[in-house]
């Protein structure tokens, strides 16, 4: 899910009133991880050096590159299914 500044605004508004990161994430469509990220500075401070070192590892091993991009893509296979069979319901 793609983030606006504005969204990332009201989250952090949001968690300013005191709702928790679940209520947040069910009111807005974005996953707990996604709402920590914007409205916790320091979260997204270790997800930035999480990702940098991820992929300064894989950067250098077209191997574990292409390991990496096949488990996001199934993650992501998997993700769709389920938001598809939950609309279902």
């Amino acid at each position: 899910m793609m983030v606006t500044a504005r969204m990332a605004k009201r989250m952090q508004e949001m968690r300013a009133e005191g709702k928790t990161l679940l209520e947040i994430a069910a009111e807005t469509g974005a996953s707990i991880t996604t709402v920590n990220r914007h409205t916790n500075p320091l979260a997204h401070e270790q997800q930035k050096k999480y990702e940098r070192a991820r992929y300064l590892r894989v950067k250098e091993d077209p191997e574990k590159w292409a390991a990496h991009m096949e488990k996001n893509r199934k993650y992501r296979d998997r993700y769709k299914a389920s938001i598809t069979t939950e609309g279902n319901n």
